[in-house]
């Protein structure tokens, strides 16, 4: 069984971290009514960690895509306090 990537701090204010053990491709991060928020495709191949300033996101609760290198879609909930 693999496992989900990690996002941490959650809830977090400034930095947002996301940790996975497949190559991260592709993270989207939509609201709470399914507007996208943030997007940022075409990491490298070789990209496992990715930090993401969420200090202009407004408090709330979002979801985040992350995209792995074997095309595995997993939605994590995050907030932002």
């Amino acid at each position: 069984m693999e496992k989900k990537p990690i996002v941490f701090p959650n809830p977090s204010n400034e930095m947002l971290n996301i940790i996975s053990d497949k190559s991260i491709i592709h993270i989207s991060i939509y609201n709470l009514h399914g507007q996208l928020v943030y997007k940022k495709p075409s990491f490298n191949s070789q990209t496992k960690k990715v930090s993401i300033p969420v200090i202009a996101f407004p408090p709330a609760i979002y979801f985040i895509h992350i995209e792995d290198i074997n095309q595995r879609h997993t939605p994590i909930k995050w907030t932002k306090h």
